[in-house]
């Protein structure tokens, strides 16, 4: 126990306060319904740099890329960063890349 308790002290001497600052992020996803058979269609997160985007296209092979990162900068006031899956497999795998950056 005392081993423990020097390696918080040890911790707590070496690192400042200001070292474990968060910012926020704000999250948001868009599923197909609240069924048991809904699917996530849109994941998002937006913090002070910009957004970014994943969405998925449920097979659909005619989505335009650049048309849609083009029209989402407009509408951003920083980066933005477009992912797009073929499944809600892809969709999910992709928001923990995202998200553990």
């Amino acid at each position: 126990m005392s081993h423990e308790s020097d390696s918080r002290t040890s911790l707590s001497s070496t690192s400042s306060r200001s070292d474990f600052q968060l910012s926020p992020v704000a999250f948001d996803i868009e599923t197909s319904g609240f069924d048991d058979d809904a699917v996530t269609t849109v994941a998002g997160f937006g913090d002070k740099l910009g957004e970014s985007l994943v969405l998925t296209t449920t097979g659909r092979e005619d989505i335009d890329r650049k048309l849609l990162i083009r029209t989402l900068d407009e509408h951003s006031s920083g980066t933005v960063q477009l992912d797009i899956a073929a499944t809600e497999r892809g969709l999910l795998d992709t928001v923990a890349l995202v998200a553990t950056e």
